[in-house]
């Protein structure tokens, strides 16, 4: 069964391809929910928006979930707030 916990710690196997951390630790991981059917969507908050990146992030993510045992996957991203992202950069 997927748990909230489990998927976190799939995610902490991700790494932000800039910053080279996992974007759990990251706090890039806002949201998970899993549907009874097994489904899970998850909110990302990139450090900026329309992050080149992103499709990097999605097929990792994508993957990671499905190899998980998510019958499916629905990613929704967002990005930080300009005082978040400010203490990324000093605490990175």
């Amino acid at each position: 069964m997927l748990t909230k916990e489990k998927i976190l710690e799939v995610l902490k196997g991700i790494r932000d391809p800039e910053i080279g951390e996992n974007i759990v630790d990251l706090n890039m991981v806002r949201g998970v929910n899993v549907s009874v059917g097994g489904g899970v969507e998850v909110e990302i908050a990139l450090t900026v928006p329309e992050c080149p990146l992103t499709a990097t992030i999605r097929k990792d993510v994508n993957s990671a979930l499905k190899g998980l045992g998510a019958s499916s996957v629905n990613i929704r991203f967002t990005s930080m707030s300009e005082s978040e992202r400010s203490e990324l950069i000093q605490r990175v």
